[in-house]
């Protein structure tokens, strides 16, 4: 399987082709926006989505998902609005960020 940073830079590359996402940077780290807020992040081994309500609780039933609080945020976006679900390229469980 290829590593998330490999299947990150295909996702980004293909939102990117349709005009649906930017790459940019958040706090040190490659992620994707979408009209100027992040909702993916590359995390670890993984990556981290920005999520809320209903997507939040079905993301978290996946086999590897992980509540990473606020990982992805930006400051128009307060952290209490979502949360950051994580998952590893390989499906386990990433290692929390310490």
């Amino acid at each position: 399987m290829a590593n998330a940073r490999t299947q990150f830079d295909a996702l980004a590359s293909s939102l990117q082709q349709h005009g649906e996402a930017t790459q940019g940077q958040l706090a040190g780290r490659s992620c994707l926006s979408f009209e100027g807020e992040p909702f993916l992040v590359l995390y670890h081994e993984g990556v981290a989505f920005r999520l809320a309500g209903s997507a939040q609780t079905r993301a978290l039933g996946l086999s590897g998902a992980e509540n990473v609080g606020a990982v992805v945020s930006s400051a128009q976006a307060p952290r209490t609005a979502s949360m950051s679900v994580a998952v590893r390229a390989s499906g386990k469980r990433p290692a929390r960020e310490r």
